[in-house]
Parts: structure tokens; C-alpha cells; sequence
């Protein structure tokens, strides 16, 4: 009973979890902002829950 996530479901779950977060949270932020920057928001988006989902994994290995 460690203080991570204890398997690769669970780091898969919670890579997916704040993946979608980040995801509304910056396109959000993009809706709301009266001149967001000229880039490709789908790759952006994308790039974002890619990367917290990544982070998932790392996370778990670190604290197991």
C-alpha cells in the first residue's frame, strides 16, 4: 500500500482522467480568450492529453 498508483490500469485511468481536464480546461481557456495565438488547437489538444498521460506513467513508476 504505497502513496501511487498501483498498476497500469490505474495509471491508465488516471492518465485519461486528467488528460480530459487538461483538454477542457485549455480549450476553454482558447473559447475565453479574446485573441488566442494562431495554432492548430486539435494538435495542440492533442499534445496536451498525450503529455498528462504520459506524466501518469512516470508518476507510478516513481512511486512504486
Amino acid at each position: 500500500m504505497g502513496a501511487g498508483l498501483e498498476s497500469i490500469a490505474e495509471s491508465f485511468g488516471f492518465g485519461v482522467i486528467i488528460g480530459l481536464i487538461a483538454v477542457g480546461v485549455w480549450r476553454l481557456f482558447f473559447d475565453l480568450h479574446p485573441g488566442p495565438p494562431a495554432i492548430s488547437l486539435p494538435d495542440y489538444l492533442t499534445v496536451i492529453a498525450l503529455g498528462h498521460f504520459v506524466l501518469s506513467f512516470v508518476l507510478a513508476g516513481m512511486y512504486q
